[in-house]
């Protein structure tokens, strides 16, 4: 499934609207002049206002992304693929990504 691809400036949120930043963006290749995401960096989420079960949302990470396009050897994150929050396991979700590059 192709997605826009994700980089540095793109809007990453947990299930619960507080923003996901990650942490080392791969510099090599760059979109739109910011620095992609690979799946597996970290992201660091900030002001969760979960209390449920699980607890709130602190840390997350793209685990299915782009399928053919890789950097270092690890798939692009793209808009579309699934990223999960630690340490209760919500979905986290792309709100704005660049409009040019698409990766499948």
């Amino acid at each position: 499934m192709p997605g826009l691809v994700l980089h540095f400036g793109a809007v990453t949120q947990c299930s619960h609207a507080a923003p996901a930043t990650p942490l080392v963006p791969n510099v090599r290749v760059k979109v739109s002049a910011m620095p992609v995401v690979n799946v597996g960096t970290p992201h660091v989420v900030v002001g969760c206002p979960f209390t449920g079960t699980g607890g709130a949302c602190t840390s997350g990470q793209w685990v299915i992304g782009a399928l053919r396009v890789t950097s270092m050897g690890q798939p692009l994150a793209i808009q579309g693929g699934f990223g999960q929050c630690i340490p209760n396991g919500m979905p986290m979700a792309t709100t704005t990504a660049q409009p040019r590059v698409f990766a499948s």
